[in-house]
């Protein structure tokens, strides 16, 4: 069998959400095709901690001045937007380990 895919990128915040990026690391896991989350790394970093099979994890430095304003909107932790070591560490607070500032609240 020849495989037309092989490494599967995709971002829980396009396919749906957590669960349907679960769902889809299932359908890629099934064929043996690894895994590799894109963007939103502090809700990323979960689901690799979580989910074997991942290559890597895609990294968005929060000094790049192209994305720093996203970056902006949090109030903590800023520790998880920065690798150490070249890791990249699960938040140890409730959820996915972020607080938005006030301004940015509903």
């Amino acid at each position: 069998m020849s495989l037309s895919v092989t490494l599967s990128v995709f971002s829980v915040g396009h396919v749906g959400g957590i669960t349907e990026w679960l769902r889809v690391w299932a359908l890629a896991r099934t064929y043996g095709i690894p895994v590799s989350p894109h963007l939103m790394p502090i809700v990323s970093a979960h689901l690799v901690a979580a989910k074997p099979g991942t290559m890597w994890i895609e990294y968005t430095a929060p000094d790049n001045p192209l994305r720093s304003a996203i970056f902006d909107v949090f109030e903590e932790p800023k520790s998880i937007m920065y690798a150490k070591n070249g890791k990249v560490y699960v938040p140890e607070t409730p959820g996915i380990g972020i607080k938005l500032k006030p301004q940015h609240q509903f």
